[in-house]
């Protein structure tokens, strides 16, 4: 039997700013680091034997913090990148709103019916995580795997195995950042033994539904 922790990259200076991010970056706030710290010191004596990070520099800067102690190599993937934005990228909800009007409610509302002619379907987040998924637990039978990616990623990944359709992709839990999820599997199946817990935060997180 192995597991998969699973986390999303801690708070960024876009994060703060109501940025969308997509496949572009920003670094993370000191907040972003401690929440890392946080999440560092709940695994720290875990056996951790591969860790995963998207290529997306908040996830990456994240991987490293967690990765202090066991001095792992971190592989990284672009199926654990966040959901291609195109255009979309680096704008805030009233600039979203002003050029795109009610796709940007669709985005959020129907997200089957989303539709970016410069980026990435939620159908295809999904298709691409779980690919990931199914291929790294077929890999890593009697591993412990860290994967380090992004929201929509993660729920995307989890879709299936919580019996959810794609409209659900919003509901809860809510991914806090580094919030962690914990996968039991054996191969072929598999089981949510820990999900979106953020109980190591040490301080009042403050939830934004969106980012």
């Amino acid at each position: 039997m192995g597991k998969i922790y699973l986390t999303r990259h801690g708070e960024t200076i876009w994060n703060t700013e109501g940025r969308l991010q997509g496949w572009n970056d920003s670094s993370l706030t000191e907040n972003g680091v401690r929440q890392a710290e946080w999440l560092y010191e709940r695994l720290k004596e875990e056996k951790i034997d591969y860790i995963y990070s998207s290529t997306s520099g908040r996830a990456y800067e994240t991987a490293k913090i967690l990765n202090k102690d066991w001095g792992l190599e971190i592989k990284t993937s672009n199926d654990l990148r966040e959901i291609g934005l195109g255009e979309w990228q680096g704008l805030n909800q009233q600039e979203l709103r002003e050029k795109y009007g009610e796709m940007v409610d669709i985005y959020w509302t129907t997200p089957s019916k989303y539709i970016n002619n410069s980026g990435e379907t939620f159908q295809d987040v999904i298709n691409r995580t779980e690919k990931f998924l199914s291929n790294i637990i077929k890999e890593h039978i009697d591993d412990n795997i860290l994967v380090v990616t992004h929201t929509v990623a993660l729920k995307g990944m989890l879709l299936k195995l919580e019996g959810k359709d794609l409209d659900d992709i919003w509901g809860e839990p809510f991914i806090k950042q580094t919030s962690l999820t914990i996968i039991d599997h054996d191969g072929t199946n598999m089981n949510i033994e820990v999900h979106a817990d953020a109980s190591h935060h040490k301080e009042e997180y403050i939830k934004n539904p969106h980012y």
